[in-house]
């Protein structure tokens, strides 16, 4: 997985980019992440201060995720709650959506073959 990272507003520190892959390679046991775009911001006028935006490409739709916290740490923990949220939505979604597309596909097999012995 490759992962870039922006600041705004702060310097880049190793120990935030140590605690952000953390938390992408618990998300990676999830779901498969090509990629992660991680933005890391800091705005002085405005509270809570620190937010983390977070974008996960995988196959299919992408993910996104955007928190703001009064501590960097609290932000990016939000951002990752907000992206486990979503992706077990979707894999609920898929397995919903599978185990109804499979039931249709038993009942049109049973309408076509009764139609075809009239």
């Amino acid at each position: 997985m490759k992962t870039s990272f922006r600041y705004l507003g702060l310097n880049a520190h190793a120990a935030w980019e140590r605690l952000v892959q953390e938390h992408l390679n618990l998300l990676q046991k999830l779901t498969n992440i090509e990629s992660a775009q991680v933005v890391l911001e800091r705005q002085r006028e405005d509270t809570p201060a620190f937010r983390a935006h977070v974008v996960l490409v995988v196959p299919g739709p992408d993910y996104h995720a955007d928190a703001a916290d009064h501590t960097l740490t609290a932000a990016l923990r939000k951002a990752v709650e907000n992206l486990k949220r979503q992706i077990r939505a979707r894999q609920t979604k898929r397995r919903v959506n599978g185990k109804s597309n499979l039931q249709l596909g038993n009942i049109s097999s049973r309408w076509s073959s009764a139609l075809a012995s009239h």
